[in-house]
């Protein structure tokens, strides 16, 4: 009990001197969050509340951390060897084992949000906050692999800062209208506060790379997707695919009819785009026999959809929900990234009035257990 409590006054401590306690022009308002040696888009950027930095929860999935939800209730992080669970409505942590620990998650701009410097402690990690030249400043989590000091990473990431800085505050100017409905659009059920589907979760999809309109919709809901490609996208917009992975999304292999030969050119590209090494694997319902069979001999990760939404086969947001409500357990859920977003954001609506469970694509969620 003694060394829980020596923990807890040094965490409170440790994030006392990070954390800034005052602010000297509109800059000081202005988080980044950075993974090392990359700086994450503002829409990354951490909560304060009450002199704790709070960070997404998707963002420790860099460093093989990942996230579940249970219940609107609780929620954890965990690695194959250590677990660490959240209950909301309390503002309490216990690990493993069930022992308490100082740590915080609370509920912000639809996801889950957990407190850095806690969850930094507890997995081994490193946080440190690093005051800025006049276009923010910048919450850093780092492991063994980053390269540079923090002095370092702020000079090499100022001018990307105040590109992003002087975007973030157009935007406070000029705010976008939120989605609309086009005129066309089945109307979705009303919403009721008192219902919820936190047992119902739902994995979504897309083949193909994604625009920017269709990432600012994902982005607004703070849904994570996984993207499957082709080898001919991938070299395309290589930038695209590190966006994707540094903004929590996953992301996979579109196979074919030779799915061996797919696998290994795609993913060899994802690699060198991006540092990730994929075991997701999906193809279109015509090839998905033959992929099935070959992702189960060679321990791949096959993501079979209970629903495929893509152009020129359209399905309406109300047939799509419809399949939402009588689908009692998890559904997975696949869109064309090339389509029409207002199907989507009927869809992304439906799912987070309702509070379905929607989190990140794991290799154990799939068909194939690896």
């Amino acid at each position: 009990m003694k060394l829980r409590i020596i923990a807890s006054v040094l965490l409170a401590a440790l994030l006392f001197f990070l954390i800034p306690t005052g602010a000297a022009d509109a800059s000081e308002d202005v988080c980044f969050l950075s993974i090392n040696d990359t700086l994450l888009e503002l829409r990354s950027m951490p909560v304060f509340a009450n002199g704790t930095a709070y960070v997404p929860n998707w963002v420790f999935a860099s460093f093989k951390i990942y996230f579940s939800s249970f219940d609107n209730t609780t929620a954890s992080l965990y690695t194959t060897e250590r677990q660490l669970y959240f209950n909301l409505n309390e503002g309490t942590a216990f690990d493993g084992n069930g022992d308490s620990f100082p740590a915080q998650a609370i509920y912000r701009n639809g996801q889950v949000y957990v407190s850095a410097v806690s969850v930094c402690s507890f997995f081994g990690l490193t946080c440190s906050y690093i005051s800025g030249k006049g276009y923010g400043n910048i919450l850093r989590i780092k492991d063994g692999s980053a390269v540079l000091s923090d002095k370092n990473f702020l000079s090499a990431a100022t001018l990307q800062m105040q590109t992003r800085y002087n975007e973030y505050l157009n935007s406070i100017s000029n705010p976008s209208p939120s989605p609309s409905i086009s005129p066309g659009a089945s109307p979705t059920p009303p919403t009721s506060p008192d219902i919820n589907r936190w047992n119902t979760t739902v994995f979504l999809s897309f083949f193909g790379l994604p625009g920017k309109e269709l990432l600012d919709l994902l982005d607004g809901y703070g849904v994570s997707a996984c993207f499957f490609l082709t080898a001919e996208e991938v070299p395309e917009d290589p930038d695209a695919v590190r966006r994707l992975l540094g903004s929590g999304h996953r992301v996979g292999v579109l196979c074919g009819e030779d799915p061996a030969s797919d696998y290994e050119e795609t993913s060899a590209l994802i690699f060198e785009a991006a540092q990730e090494k994929t075991l997701f694997v999906a193809a279109y319902p015509e090839n998905s026999e033959t992929l099935r069979q070959w992702a189960r001999e060679n321990f791949m990760a096959c993501v079979e959809f209970d629903l495929i939404s893509l152009p020129g086969a359209a399905l309406s947001d109300g047939k799509i929900i419809r399949h939402l409500e009588a689908e009692p357990d998890r559904t997975f859920l696949c869109f064309g990234a090339d389509g029409e977003t207002d199907t989507l954001g009927q869809v992304l609506k439906h799912l987070t009035d309702y509070k379905y469970s929607l989190p990140p694509l794991r290799e154990e969620d799939t068909a194939n257990e690896i």
